[in-house]
Protein backbone atom coordinates (compact mmCIF):
# COMPACT_ATOMS: atom_id res chain seq x y z
CA UNK A 1 0.00 0.00 0.00
CA UNK A 2 1.78 3.38 -1.02
CA UNK A 3 0.58 6.44 0.56
CA UNK A 4 0.99 10.10 -1.95
CA UNK A 5 0.64 13.25 0.38
CA UNK A 6 0.89 16.33 -1.19
CA UNK A 7 0.48 20.01 0.03
CA UNK A 8 -3.03 21.93 -1.27
CA UNK A 9 -0.75 24.18 -3.56
CA UNK A 10 1.07 21.26 -5.41
CA UNK A 11 -0.48 18.63 -7.84
CA UNK A 12 1.40 15.31 -8.53
CA UNK A 13 2.21 16.85 -11.82
CA UNK A 14 4.83 18.69 -10.51
CA UNK A 15 6.46 16.89 -8.24
CA UNK A 16 9.81 16.16 -9.48
CA UNK A 17 11.23 12.39 -10.44
CA UNK A 18 13.98 11.07 -8.47
CA UNK A 19 16.80 10.32 -8.95
CA UNK A 20 16.85 13.44 -11.62
CA UNK A 21 18.71 12.95 -14.75
CA UNK A 22 21.86 14.36 -14.83
CA UNK A 23 24.21 17.28 -17.65
CA UNK A 24 26.41 15.01 -19.74
CA UNK A 25 29.24 17.43 -18.72
CA UNK A 26 29.93 16.58 -15.49
CA UNK A 27 28.66 13.61 -13.56
CA UNK A 28 29.68 15.23 -10.16
CA UNK A 29 27.46 18.16 -10.66
CA UNK A 30 24.12 18.29 -9.68
CA UNK A 31 21.13 17.72 -11.99
CA UNK A 32 20.24 21.06 -13.22
CA UNK A 33 16.44 20.53 -11.90
CA UNK A 34 17.78 20.34 -8.29
CA UNK A 35 18.62 23.79 -8.70
CA UNK A 36 15.00 25.09 -9.43
CA UNK A 37 13.91 23.14 -6.48
CA UNK A 38 16.57 24.85 -3.95
CA UNK A 39 14.41 28.48 -5.32
CA UNK A 40 11.52 26.52 -3.70
CA UNK A 41 12.60 25.64 -0.27
CA UNK A 42 15.13 23.24 1.44
CA UNK A 43 13.00 20.67 1.23
CA UNK A 44 10.90 19.38 -1.20
CA UNK A 45 8.81 16.03 -2.35
CA UNK A 46 9.89 13.65 -5.19
CA UNK A 47 8.10 10.73 -6.54
CA UNK A 48 10.19 7.55 -6.47
CA UNK A 49 10.71 4.56 -8.32
CA UNK A 50 7.56 2.94 -6.76
CA UNK A 51 5.26 5.92 -7.00
CA UNK A 52 5.77 7.06 -3.22
CA UNK A 53 6.00 10.82 -2.69
CA UNK A 54 7.97 11.20 0.32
Amino acid sequence: MTSTLHSADESPAEVPEFPMARAAGCPFDPAPGLYAQREQGPLTRVRLWDGSTP
